[in-house]
Order: structure tokens, then sequence, then C-alpha cells
């Protein structure tokens, strides 16, 4: 089993999140959205 730990600093207020699918998270912050994608090592 792999693990990983991801830690988004944002620029300012958390607005929302959302879960697309089993590898892909999407983070809107107030300045900016932050699209993650994990890859199996």
């Amino acid at each position: 089993m792999h693990r990983s730990l991801a830690e988004p600093r944002l620029d300012s207020d958390l607005v929302d999140c959302a879960r697309l699918d089993n590898d892909r998270l999407v983070v809107v912050g107030g300045q900016a959205v932050y699209w993650f994608h994990w890859l199996p090592s």
C-alpha cells in the first residue's frame, strides 16, 4: 500500500474542494484553483 500526504498552503481562505475521482482533487482558494493528481510511485 502506498501512502502520500499533501498539504496545500493557500494564499487566502479555502472556498471549496472536490474529489473528482480516485486520483484527482480540486481545491479552490480566494485567489487560485489548485489541481492535485495522485500518481502511484
